[in-house]
Parts: C-alpha cells; sequence; structure tokens
C-alpha cells in the first residue's frame, strides 16, 4: 500500500508578525503542526479549504506534515500561501544527506588531484603540438 507525505515549512524571516497566515487547499488531508500553534480551518467558497495560523512572531517556524494516500498527489494539496501583508515566497527544498567534514576534505582533494591531472593532460598535449609547428 502507498501512502504519500509531504511537509511545508514556513517562517517569518520578517522583523513584524505575520498575521493570519493561510495555507490554502484543494484537498486538505491529515496533517500535523509542528511545534504546536493555534490555528483554525475554514472553508473556502468554491472548494477547498485553509489552514489559518493567527500570529508567526519574526523568526518563527512551523512545519505542516501531511500524509494522504494515491491518486491524491501534493500538487492537489497545498495550494499556496499568504498572510494580511501578501503572498509568501515558495522556495522548493529537497532533503539532502549532510557529510562528516572527513568525507567533504576527500572529495576535494580527489577533484582537486583531478583538476590538475587534467591541466597536466592538456599543457603535455599542448606542449607537442607547439614543438611539431616550432622547429
Amino acid at each position: 500500500m502507498n501512502v504519500h507525505t509531504h511537509d511545508v515549512v514556513i517562517r517569518n524571516l520578517g522583523k513584524k508578525p505575520a498575521m493570519n497566515v493561510r495555507v490554502t487547499h484543494a484537498y486538505l488531508p491529515d496533517f500535523n503542526i509542528l511545534p504546536p500553534v493555534a490555528h483554525r480551518v475554514e472553508d473556502v467558497p468554491g472548494g477547498g479549504r485553509d489552514i489559518i495560523i493567527e500570529r508567526l512572531v519574526p523568526g518563527e517556524q512551523v512545519t505542516l506534515a501531511y500524509l494522504y494516500f494515491p491518486p491524491i498527489t501534493f500538487r492537489e494539496v497545498t495550494t499556496g500561501v499568504k498572510s494580511d501583508d501578501g503572498f509568501a515566497q515558495v522556495v522548493p527544498v529537497l532533503l539532502t544527506r549532510q557529510y562528516s567534514r572527513r568525507v567533504r576534505v576527500t572529495a576535494g582533494v580527489l577533484m582537486l588531484v583531478g583538476i590538475v591531472a587534467v591541466l597536466y593532460v592538456f599543457a603535455s598535449v599542448g606542449q607537442m603540438a607547439l614543438s611539431r609547428w616550432i622547429p
């Protein structure tokens, strides 16, 4: 059985509180808000539902975690985020593994060695080409 999940992270990067933050959904599945904050759910005229977070202070961040089943996809769940001050900026993010410093340094050294080797080959080929044309 397939289960779909996704998260929406909302952060107030401004210097004043964001009031009435609305997360609009075409279809509202089961969800959690972490950390728990005061919110309410309202029906939208014409279909859909909004999760309304009354206030996000500067620097505050909340995560909305959704759980739903096929054939619903993430494009049919969260359709927009806005507050009383305007629309939020959407930044798509993919989770990536964070490697240790040791692995990053080793990869950097190997890339540097590879670059030096390629430059050496180009210089050698260039020198051979010049020696053929210049006696």
